[in-house]
């Protein structure tokens, strides 16, 4: 996924039940970026930062940027914290929208660096 490609779905409506959540391991020099990317694409709608235990200050600037922070004290994989971020985010997601239409939020998936290629 490209800043083009998320740029381009700002204009799609956005329901109240949605999230965003970012995968991140020291990506504190990128993160800025994807989350200012993030919000005109995704108007309104609550981002949080899975932090995948990074040793530099990619929670910090997340949190400063307005994003959610759902922190594992050591790594365990991408996998892992995007379930701890979305567990977070449904609890947030019922408290806000309560359930009372019983639909599910709609939960979008979004990687650190705006993208999932390996680093080698």
């Amino acid at each position: 996924m490209t800043a083009e490609t998320i740029a381009s779905a700002a204009d799609r409506p956005m329901s109240s039940d949605t999230f965003v959540i970012v995968t991140a391991y020291n990506e504190a020099d990128r993160i800025g970026a994807t989350l200012a990317a993030l919000g005109p694409a995704f108007p309104g709608a609550p981002v949080f930062l899975a932090d995948d235990g990074s040793t530099d200050a990619t929670s910090e600037i997340a949190r400063a940027a307005g994003a959610h922070v759902v922190r594992s004290e050591r790594m365990i994989g991408k996998g892992g914290t995007a379930t701890l971020a979305a567990q977070e985010a449904l609890r947030h997601a019922h408290a806000v929208v309560g359930g009372e239409d019983g639909r599910s939020p709609i939960c979008v998936l979004c990687d650190g660096d705006l993208g999932s290629r390996p680093r080698g």
